[in-house]
Parts: structure tokens; C-alpha cells; sequence
């Protein structure tokens, strides 16, 4: 069984030019038991548009099983020449939807944000990178939103002129909805803390570090900035309560706790 091309390069000397394809051959087990090796005369006017063809196609399968978003625009339309499944999806349309129309025809609440920042690329053909950026967008009249990580990167012909822009986009969205929650539950803590004007502290066992806030320290007449030594800490403590402090620390860090 011949399985898809591991490598195909063209070796050229002075009379005659050559393809070269090595595929792998499977046994039943699925194991590689050899080789199929294959070589083809080309003509030589011909060699650039084969090499081109086995490229663009070898680029359009990186492009299609790419876990992140790729699209290609093509102009100062924004022609999409070229996009993937994941691009698509993060934006709520089909490959279909996009191929070969104008980006901006498609999804026209995105010019106005997005616009200047691709024409900028291709004028002044300096890339362009974006992180936990909020979009908005209408889908077939549903309201999509996220957050999205990009890079627009000016795609250039052989001739090194600008021709389009090939940009890649990774949903972020849930990462950055739960840094936020994170963020907002931690506000509301010390909110609660100050209100309550409690003392708090950290204590990391594998690293023996010991911390507290400035109401804690001023308890145990420090500055803010002093740090706290923990043996310290528990000897200002009362005799009479000192071991049961020890044995409550003692029993949080068990794995039962």
C-alpha cells in the first residue's frame, strides 16, 4: 500500500531533469516494510510549474489540518483565496461561505475595526500582532463574540511585492472568560477581607515561603514591606493556643483534610 509523499525534491543536471517521490509501503501490521521509489523525466520548462504545483498543494493540506485559524486574503478587496475549517468555524461561517468572496462582503460588521489594520499591513508590510482582542460579529442574524489571539502577515509574491495578507487566529475565548472570572472572584475577596478588616496569610510547604497582608503584619507590629518568619509568627502566639495553631496547620496539609 503506497501512502502520501514523504518528500519530493528535483534533482537537475546539465541534460535532463528529474522528479524524485519516496513513499512509504505498509505491511498488514501497518509497519513500514520499504519504500516505493520514483523517478520522472521532466522536461525542463516545466520543472518550476511542477515544483509550484506539488508546493501549493503540500500547502493547501497544512493549511486545511492546521488546529489553528488560517485564512488568506488576496488584494486590497480582501479576496479570501485561501481558509481553513477552524477559521471558519471561529467566525460562524463554512469554507464554502468565504472562499473566493470579499472578506469584508461576508462579514461586514468586522470592517470598521479591522479594515485599517490589514490595509496598514499591506502598505507598510509590517505584521501585526493581536492578543485576547473582543470581536462582535451578526451570523445569520445570531450575535457572536469572543476573544481572539491574531497575527496578520503580509503574504508576498516571488518578486517580494506585497499581494495579500495570510493571517492566523486562535480562539481564547474561554481562557480569557475564566482569567476574568478568576480576576473578579479574587476582587471580591479582598473586598470581603478589607470590609472585615481580617488578617490573612500563605503558606507553601514545598518552598518553606511564608506570607501575609499588611493587617496581619501590623498585628505583629511589622511594615508592610517586612516579611514574616513562620517559626516567629507561632512563638507570638499565646502559649495556650500555640500547639493547636500547630496542629491545625499540621492537619490542612494532609491529603484527607
Amino acid at each position: 500500500k503506497v501512502d502520501k509523499s514523504l518528500i519530493s525534491i528535483f534533482n537537475q543536471n546539465d541534460q535532463k531533469s528529474y522528479l524524485f517521490d519516496a513513499n512509504p509501503v505498509f505491511a498488514e501490521n501497518d509497519e513500514v516494510a520499504g519504500f516505493l521509489l520514483v523517478f520522472s523525466n521532466i522536461e525542463n520548462q516545466n520543472i518550476k510549474a511542477t515544483q509550484k504545483s506539488l508546493n501549493d498543494k503540500r500547502f493547501n493540506t497544512f493549511v486545511q489540518q492546521a488546529n489553528v485559524g488560517i485564512i488568506i486574503f488576496h488584494g486590497i478587496d480582501m479576496v479570501v483565496d485561501l481558509v481553513n475549517e477552524t477559521y471558519a468555524k471561529i467566525v460562524g461561517y463554512t469554507v464554502e461561505e468565504l472562499m473566493g468572496n470579499r472578506f469584508f462582503d461576508v462579514i461586514p460588521d468586522a470592517e470598521t475595526a479591522f479594515r485599517p489594520l490589514l490595509s496598514n499591513v499591506l502598505k507598510t508590510g509590517e505584521p501585526l500582532y493581536m492578543y485576547e482582542t473582543p470581536f462582535v460579529i451578526s451570523v445569520k442574524g445570531q450575535h457572536v463574540d469572543g476573544y481572539v489571539d491574531l497575527v496578520y502577515q503580509p503574504a508576498r509574491d516571488l518578486n517580494d511585492e506585497i499581494i495579500g495578507i495570510t493571517a492566523f487566529i486562535v480562539d481564547v475565548t474561554d481562557k480569557v472568560v475564566a482569567s476574568k472570572k478568576i480576576e473578579e472572584a479574587s476582587n471580591q475577596l479582598h473586598f470581603a477581607i478589607d470590609a472585615a478588616e481580617l488578617a490573612t496569610w500563605d503558606y507553601y510547604p514545598s518552598s518553606g515561603k511564608f506570607s501575609g497582608n499588611a493587617r496581619l503584619k501590623e498585628w505583629f507590629g511589622l511594615d508592610a514591606n517586612e516579611e514574616i518568619n513562620l517559626n516567629e509568627a507561632i512563638a507570638a502566639i499565646a502559649e495556650r493556643d500555640r500547639e493547636r495553631v500547630s496542629d491545625a496547620k499540621f492537619r490542612t496539609l494532609q491529603s484527607d483534610s
